[in-house]
């Protein structure tokens, strides 16, 4: 196979991302990355909708995407759109997707949990290194849905995406800011509920590390890496959050109103309205699983998807 290119937008509900890459025999090089919040679950997800805002918002993002991806000249054949839990549960799905095709010429394929979860397993199995003979739990908070994996460095050995992700979450229980206690004590009761079936997984498979990819995650690990004053490699695929940092980050988010968190150094201002709820499922998990330590992959859903087409070219 020769050097050509191929881009990837995931259209998630919080945030879309764009990768451009070019495609080497059996590896990437990223040429061009950036990502936008369109906030495509905004004031509709909970009621099953897109509303006219948000797909106003997501034509003149996947527009701005599809001129950028025009400028690299990639070819239309190695365009790739995907949509996540938003566009997969919404009752105006087909119409969103006739929209878009109209306005912007982008075909949107809606991807499935299932698909999703393994998609962000490709990923972060190239972007930090898997055991073989321990189980580690991958974590992908999205504003839609949450995928878990657990998985070694062989195979996948458990699955499940869950229709939680932090806008859902924060629609329900984030409604004062800061967060009350009434409100952090209605959200655990719910983690406890819904969560169920992924701990009695991890514990049957003795999954001893938890894995975040992307989203809040990166941004946790930003702060954290800010608080020690570590300088931040814009190339590197993986980080390290050790969770009794983890946990005076989490002790501080909570505390804080929108406008505070905005102001911790490493925030990313998309971010700090769902980094409250997000963090209270991380919070849970550690406690529930008696983890100690966080990897974290930069590589989710998107690096999956050109990873799977290579592995299907070859």
């Amino acid at each position: 196979m020769g050097s050509r290119r191929a881009a990837i937008i995931d259209l998630g509900t919080n945030t879309f991302n764009l990768l451009i890459v070019e495609l080497k025999e059996g590896s990437f090089e990223i040429i061009y990355t950036e990502k936008i919040a369109v906030r495509l679950g905004h004031q509709g997800i909970s009621k099953g909708i897109i509303t006219d805002e948000a797909t106003h918002r997501a034509k003149e993002t996947l527009l701005y995407f599809k001129q950028t991806i025009d400028e690299y000249k990639v070819n239309s054949e190695m365009v790739f759109a995907g949509g996540t839990s938003a566009i997969r549960n919404a009752q105006n799905t087909e119409n969103f997707i006739q929209q878009i095709k109209e306005y912007t010429d982008l075909d949107i394929h809606v991807i499935t949990g299932e698909e999703e979860a393994s998609l962000i397993y490709q990923g972060v199995k190239h972007a930090l290194p898997l055991y073989p003979s321990l189980n580690s739990l991958v974590v992908d908070i999205g504003g839609g849905s949450v995928e878990y994996i657990i998985c070694n460095n062989n195979e996948i050995i458990w699955k499940k995406s869950i229709e939680m992700g932090a806008q859902r979450m924060l629609d329900k229980f984030h409604i004062n800011d800061p967060i009350t206690q009434n409100e952090l004590d209605e959200l655990t009761n719910y983690l406890k509920e819904i969560t169920m079936p992924v701990v009695e997984a991890c514990k049957a498979n003795n999954v001893r590390e938890l894995i975040g990819s992307s989203g809040s995650f990166d941004t946790l690990a930003e702060i954290y890496e800010k608080q020690i004053g570590k300088i931040g490699d814009p190339l590197r695929t993986s980080y390290e959050l050790p969770a009794s940092f983890y946990y005076k980050i989490h002790q501080d988010l909570i505390k804080k109103d929108k406008d505070e968190r905005i102001n911790i150094p490493g925030m990313l201002p998309m971010r700090a309205d769902m980094i409250v709820v997000a963090s209270c499922l991380i919070e849970y998990l550690l406690n529930c699983l008696n983890i100690d330590h966080i990897r974290v992959s930069t590589y989710a859903m998107k690096e999956g998807l050109v990873f799977k087409y290579l592995e299907e070219k070859h």
